[in-house]
C-alpha cells in the first residue's frame, strides 16, 4: 500500500515557504535599492547584476527560489509528487543554509556590513532549519493511502 504525506504537516510546509518566498521577493528589492550584494563566493560590487545568480546579502538566489515555488506546487498533492515536493523542501533547506553559512562567514565590505552578513545567515539558518523539521513532519506523520485518522 501506497504511503502519503502528512496533508496538515504538507499544508503547514506550504505556507511557510509562501511566506519565505514573499519575504525573499521584498528582501531583494531592499538589497538591489540600497545595494547588499552577496558576498558568499567571491565580492559582490552591484546587488542588481548578481541577484539571480548569487542573490543578495539578506536574499536567496534564483536556484533555492525554483526549488521553493516547486515545493509550493508538489507539496500538497496525494500522490507521489508530494514526496518529491518534500524532498525539494529538504534540498531548499540545504541550499539556504549554505548560503546563510556562506554569508555569516564572508568578509564584509563598504556595501555589506558584517551585523547585515550575520543577521541574514542567521535568518537562513532558521529558514533552513523550519524547513527540515516541516518537511521530517510530513513524512513521519506520512500514513498508507486509505488509512483513516485514529482519534487522539
Amino acid at each position: 500500500m501506497a504511503r502519503l504525506p502528512d496533508p496538515a504537516a504538507a499544508a503547514r510546509l506550504r505556507k511557510f515557504t509562501l511566506a519565505v518566498l514573499v519575504l525573499n521577493v521584498v528582501a531583494a528589492g531592499i538589497a538591489i535599492v540600497v545595494n547588499l550584494p552577496a558576498q558568499f563566493g567571491g565580492v559582490g560590487t552591484d546587488a542588481s547584476e548578481e541577484f539571480l545568480t548569487r542573490g543578495t546579502a539578506i536574499s536567496a538566489p534564483a536556484l533555492p527560489v525554483v526549488l521553493m515555488l516547486l515545493v509550493l506546487l508538489l507539496v500538497t498533492r496525494r500522490d507521489r509528487w508530494g514526496w518529491l515536493g518534500i524532498g525539494l523542501a529538504l534540498l531548499t533547506a540545504v541550499t539556504v543554509g549554505v548560503g546563510g553559512f556562506g554569508e555569516m562567514a564572508a568578509e564584509p565590505t563598504a556595501d555589506t556590513s558584517k551585523a547585515v552578513l550575520t543577521a541574514a545567515g542567521i535568518a537562513w539558518l532558521v529558514v533552513a532549519a523550519v524547513l527540515i523539521a516541516l518537511a521530517t513532519t510530513a513524512t513521519v506523520r506520512s500514513r498508507n493511502v486509505g488509512e483513516v485518522d485514529s482519534p487522539r
